[in-house]
């Protein structure tokens, strides 16, 4: 007999089914006589001359309109929603509501979309230099849907022949513009590639504004194209056209610039009042003086009497956004003679104190669950020079779900943390301040965090960290993140004898009272360039050393082990990365993969890293057919022990996560997956927790869990929510089969699936 909780589902896949039959039978029918649905376009290119066309393909594939009506598994069933419940008789009315919010109108298709995308396609194949070609088309019809049917006959793509730069009457214009000739677009032997032209265009507008002409615009260059020299080769020839006159012709200085860092709306742009002149020639228009001219001066990089420089003019914007004091920065530039402008900038600042509560739900790996309270207070500007100032009070209570533990009177987790941060815009350095020219002003960070963990009836756990370092951001997508100094420090104390007795019974446990001092330094580095054409990359990595400092001043004790103010510090060095590429097969397909290596080496008196740097796999960000920290190290199998009761994760030294995904934009709110997920921990040296064939050797990819599944994403356009089923397709501690189970799935069995199937719930893509 079906109980409630199954009959609910069966009905929910039966409502699915309905849904999904009316969308995908009902469309067609719908269409008005003699009228046809539209289902997109093929095209076939016919190169004769074998040339290498490149992105060609892709680049007809992306101008090609209309764009088909949305599929579901082949099925425009949106446009089965438009028609469903009939014509709507009001704007406002059920029908009307529904149409809009579910339905798409059909895209008809007509000899009018042949004939548009036939010169869409003829003027694509020109500005590629492709003159000449010929392209044709028609509908191909089949029952009520028609596809458009392409043929290109692609003629030779013709070359650039010579690049020449038409001199300018003005002899110090002149010099400017043919500085503008070095590292040029256009280059012999090339293709002819109006888009490149137009970039060239922009390029040496770039320079020239660089240089001082502000008033200069890309519209004044005109590029002439001759090709009656010889067929296949054209003759380029950059001037300056009749729009361009001989006041653009004039380099411009800064004569003032004027600041309102404290601008509003009502507040005006009156300089009357509070005039600070600054040692570096600039003008502060504010009466409060909230902040120091100094990191004005630092942030703007214009001063009187120099040239408008346009890359000067952008970092100073950025640099100004980047101090996250200000909400609003706006600025312009004023003519003030035939050679000089006054800059001026609007800083709308945030409030400079803030105050932040939230509640939060918890749940983690070892089932326990529980609330935690924030209280964030932040200071943007704590000594006038935009420093921000976050501090944080956190508190939460932890407990077992589903029945106590196995040890008596264990009934939960409580802890309080304090977290301090303090950031300068400026880099404090022992010897000599940086002149890092960058997008973003640099930064000095400093950071303390105290925290107590009351574990009840057992014992009590404190932890104390401490960062110094810098941080700055470059072009193109570069940071680096270094802390030289990094102080950890984690002890326990209070320790039950009922613990101990624990503890004599499961030795492991020791791992959980492990007093942990960590003395060392760490460098991140991340790249993140913009996307080029379908391709997108991102790749984060870093180095973290301790333990070197700590054991060149340390004392032995007397046992000869070397302490440091009475603790045993930590010595390790350990490298991590996480490599991302991403691929764009058109426009709703998108090919998504990760690579992430950790490899962590103890040395001296550490036989593996601190808990708290070890690695960890499993989870909805990770391997998702595996619950969140369970996997590894290496062929250890998960037994419900109470060690791993107490330590909620399986941690190591070494770590590789491999991932891809299939992501298929189905519309703006809908998006489906399918991925593999495959990855593992190992140990590098210590086999006394998991056992030997936790350990890293040659042979650690036979020992890789892997597993796949569907997804599905709803996305509301300020956050993705996230739904993966997923399930084992290699378990690395059976031996069987080399841990492949393929042969055990049984989707329609209660028990298969409830030890194979999870159910990922997050916020976002997992990578």
């Amino acid at each position: 007999m079906l109980n409630n909780k199954e009959i609910n589902i069966q009905l929910y896949l039966l409502v699915l089914s309905v849904v999904l039959l009316i969308g995908a039978c009902t469309p067609y029918k719908k269409i008005p006589q003699e009228q046809y649905l539209y289902t997109g376009a093929t095209f076939e290119i016919i190169n004769e001359s074998k040339q290498n066309i490149g992105t060609l393909n892709d680049e007809i594939e992306e101008i090609i309109r209309p764009l088909p009506n949305t599929l579901l598994f082949g099925s425009p069933y949106k446009v089965g929603f438009y028609y469903l419940l009939g014509e709507p008789k009001s704007e406002k009315g059920l029908k009307s509501w529904f149409r809009k919010r579910f339905g798409e109108k059909p895209v008809i298709a007509n000899e009018q979309i042949i004939e548009r995308n036939i010169k869409n396609i003829e003027g694509l194949l020109n500005n590629k230099g492709y003159f000449g070609s010929v392209v044709s088309g028609n509908l191909k019809v089949e029952k009520k849907k028609a596809k458009a049917v392409y043929a290109i006959k692609l003629t030779k793509q013709w070359m650039i022949e010579s690049v020449s730069f038409e001199e300018s009457h003005n002899p110090e214009f002149q010099n400017s513009f043919l500085i503008a000739q070095n590292n040029s677009l256009l280059k012999t032997n090339n293709p002819y590639d109006f888009g490149k032209i137009l970039e060239e265009r922009i390029r040496i507008d770039r320079v020239l504004k660089n240089q001082g002409y502000y008033y200069f615009r890309p519209d004044f260059i005109s590029v002439e194209a001759d090709t009656l020299n010889e067929k296949y080769k054209v003759r380029l020839k950059v001037f300056l056209n009749k729009k361009f006159s001989e006041y653009s012709q004039n380099k411009f200085r800064i004569d003032e610039v004027v600041i309102f860092p404290n601008h509003t709306i009502t507040s005006g742009n009156s300089i009357v009042n509070a005039m600070i002149s600054t040692g570096s020639r600039l003008t502060i228009v504010d009466s409060t003086q909230r902040y120091s001219p100094k990191i004005l001066a630092r942030a703007i990089g214009f001063r009187k009497n120099s040239f408008y420089n346009a890359d000067i003019h952008d970092v100073s914007l950025q640099r100004l956004i980047s101090l996250n004091n200000f909400k609003l920065v706006r600025n312009e530039f004023i003519k003030t003679s035939d050679t000089t402008l006054k800059a001026f900038y609007y800083l709308t600042p945030y409030k400079s104190n803030a105050l932040k509560l939230e509640l939060n739900g918890v749940t983690k790996s070892n089932s326990y669950s529980g609330l935690s309270l924030d209280l964030n207070y932040t200071n943007r500007n704590l000594f006038r020079g935009a420093e921000i100032l976050k501090i944080a009070l956190q508190g939460g209570i932890d407990g077992q779900v589903g029945g106590r533990s196995q040890i008596t009177n264990f009934y939960g987790v409580t802890n309080l943390k304090i977290i301090g941060g303090l950031s300068f815009p400026k880099l404090y350095l022992p010897l000599a301040q940086s002149k890092i020219n960058n997008q973003t002003l640099p930064k000095t960070n400093i950071g303390l965090s105290y925290e107590i963990r009351k574990v009840e009836s057992l014992y009590d756990q404190t932890s104390l960290n401490f960062t110094f370092g810098y941080s700055f951001r470059q072009k193109n997508g570069i940071e680096h993140q270094f802390n030289p100094v990094s102080v950890n420090f984690v002890k326990a104390q209070n320790v039950s004898e009922l613990f101990v007795e624990e503890i004599f019974k499961n030795p492991l446990l020791l791992k959980i009272l492990e007093n942990q001092l960590i003395i060392g330094g760490n460098y991140t580095f991340t790249y993140s360039p913009t996307q080029i054409g379908r391709k997108q990359y991102y790749f984060n990595g870093g180095i973290d050393i301790a333990g070197n400092l700590a054991n060149a001043i340390a004392r032995k004790d007397e046992d000869g082990n070397k302490t440091l103010l009475g603790e045993y510090f930590a010595q390790y060095v350990r490298f991590d990365s996480d490599f991302r590429y991403y691929y764009d097969i058109n426009k709703t397909v998108r090919w998504a993969n990760r690579v992430v290596t950790g490899f962590g080496i103890p040395y001296g008196t550490s036989l593996q890293l601190p808990y708290f740097k070890q690695f960890f796999a499993g989870g909805n960000n990770s391997i998702r057919a595996f619950r969140a920290r369970s996997v590894g190290p290496g062929g250890y199998e998960r037994t419900g022990s109470v060690i791993e009761q107490f330590l909620g994760n399986q941690s190591a030294d070494v770590k590789l996560e491999l991932n891809t995904e299939i992501r298929y934009k189905l519309s703006n709110f809908l998006n489906f997956a399918g991925f593999v997920d495959a990855g593992n921990i190992w140990m590098y040296k210590d086999e006394y927790i998991y056992g030997e064939s936790s350990l890293f050797t040659k042979n650690f990819y036979k020992q890789l869990a892997v597993g796949g599944g569907l997804g599905l994403r709803l996305d509301f356009g300020f956050f993705l929510m996230r739904f993966d089923v997923a399930t084992p397709f290699r378990k690395p501690w059976i031996t069987d089969n080399n841990g492949w189970v393929f042969n055990d799935i049984s989707l329609f069995k209660k028990d298969w699936r409830k030890d194979n199937l999870l159910l990922n719930i997050a916020i976002n893509h997992p990578f």
